[in-house]
């Protein structure tokens, strides 16, 4: 089985164009395409090559990421789910939606729990997917896109016409607790004639279980339900439904279906918690004041409470926040280099622009000092 954490092959440099990544491991469970991370920086691919072990269509240093370099071995992980949270930008846009790779579990599902009606699409890297698989022989999946099958009420299946032995499963690097399964079916043609076993597994990994096996059928096509709670053995990361079947050599062939329903799958302790707290009495302030007679300009870049006041002194050039009495002289930056005179005032009228955007309800205090020199 394919796993969402594998190595990268070849050491990286910072400023390497990258266009193909090649890791040590087999990357036939990886969607088709999808997002990468290596250490702090994110890849995007358009697709891969699994005979060869390689990413292809990469692009660098994305989703707000910076090119970094990679040495040999280092991880190289899926991003499963890109959530990106923007407040306060009355520029933002919606992003556009692709259904083809929107989560396969439905709506109703949570963090700790993923609910399946139907377990994925063939050929599509939609997350949290299940995979299929075959073991030996000569055995086949229900085919269509969502998986589903319109005979024998067979939604999602492992089936077989002759001999072999075939899994579905789903995979959590973060750990997988317990599966319900609801609204099962187990159906054979000639009860007895090529059903060998059906079951619950489940892997760490490296080690499959059998979890608890299910019943065969019992009587001749038709189908009968199955279901029920399995806790999975400690460390699963997989957890899944396998059919063994074998032709008994008698001239009519027996067909024999394994079918889940409707299954809630329980994420191991290890599941990133989400949180999202209040919503924080903080601004970022990005102003430039400029005056227009002059044409000079200062950028005030500060991180502010609301209904607070930030003290400028372009005279004695002294930044302080008035909240606190804090020293905050960083926050200033004369546009277009040092100069002497942050914001110079001639003789005559001066009139001063305040540029931010987003900023509503700001109050500018101006004072100065008559001077005369004789």
């Amino acid at each position: 089985m394919a796993q969402e954490v594998v190595t990268l092959a070849a050491a990286m440099l910072i400023g390497d164009a990258v266009e193909t990544i090649d890791v040590n491991e087999d990357v036939s469970g990886f969607p088709n395409a999808g997002i990468l991370l290596i250490g702090s920086e994110a890849f995007t691919y358009a697709a891969k090559n699994d005979s060869l072990k390689r990413f292809t269509g990469v692009s660098r240093a994305q989703k707000g990421t910076a090119a970094a370099g990679h040495s040999a071995s280092a991880d190289v992980e899926w991003i499963q789910h890109d959530v990106w949270m923007v407040y306060g930008n009355a520029a933002a846009t919606a992003p556009s939606v692709d259904s083809n790779y929107e989560p396969v579990f439905n709506l109703t599902s949570y963090n700790t729990s993923w609910n399946y009606a139907y377990f994925g699409e063939d050929g599509l890297g939609r997350p949290g997917a299940w995979a299929k698989a075959f073991e030996s022989g000569n055995v086949y999946f229900d085919t269509g896109d969502p998986w589903a099958k319109a005979n024998v009420t067979v939604d999602n299946s492992v089936w077989d016409t002759k001999y072999g032995t075939g899994y579905m499963y789903i995979r959590n690097a973060c750990g997988i607790h317990a599966a319900l399964f609801t609204d099962g079916y187990t159906y054979e043609t000639l009860v007895g004639r090529g059903w060998i076993s059906g079951s619950i597994i489940s892997s760490d990994g490296i080690i499959e279980s059998v979890e608890a096996p299910v019943v065969a059928p019992t009587i001749d096509a038709t189908p009968q339900s199955w279901g029920g709670m399995y806790f999975l053995s400690s460390g699963a990361i997989e957890v899944g439904i396998r059919l063994e079947v074998s032709f008994d050599g008698t001239p009519v062939a027996s067909t024999a279906y394994l079918e889940a329903g409707v299954v809630v799958v329980t994420l191991g302790a290890n599941t990133p918690a989400i949180t999202v707290n209040a919503e924080q009495n903080n601004y970022l302030l990005a102003a430039t004041i400029t005056n227009e007679e002059t044409g000079e300009s200062i950028l005030l870049t500060y991180t502010t409470g609301l209904n607070e006041t930030l003290q400028v002194n372009t005279d004695l050039k002294t930044v302080t926040d008035l909240e606190n009495g804090s020293n905050q002289f960083r926050a200033v930056d004369p546009v277009g280099g040092t100069r002497l005179h942050w914001l110079r005032m001639p003789t005559g009228d001066n009139v001063f622009r305040f540029d931010d955007v987003g900023t509503a309800g700001v109050t500018i205090g101006v004072e100065w000092e008559e001077r005369r020199y004789s």
